[in-house]
């Protein structure tokens, strides 16, 4: 069942006053709390959920670029976290 007019313009304007509001809440996050965005494990489970969601409630699924991006993102992830292993382990020295 596609959304009315009234259902898009109302998510239209939610969205914008959500991302209106973003400047007044966000935190500038201090350096221990930095360190949590680096070793923080990725969860993409959340990408999978919402492609479900969109799936069930709008009866659309994402593209095949899309799909081919987020398995992109999703694919590099271990690569991520093995130069960050490895470029601790190379500031950090072998004995530490």
């Amino acid at each position: 069942m596609p959304l009315s007019e009234t259902a898009r313009a109302v998510l239209a304007m939610l969205g914008v006053a959500c991302l209106a509001a973003l400047p007044l809440v966000w935190r500038t996050p201090d350096a221990s709390e930095l360190a949590l965005f680096v070793i923080a494990p990725l969860a993409y489970t959340a990408l999978v959920r919402v492609v479900m969601l969109d799936a069930v409630l709008w009866q659309v699924v994402p593209a095949g670029h899309a799909l081919a991006g987020a398995a992109l993102v999703i694919s590099a992830s271990p690569f991520v976290r093995y130069r960050e292993r490895l470029a601790s382990h190379r500031r950090d020295g072998p004995g530490r």
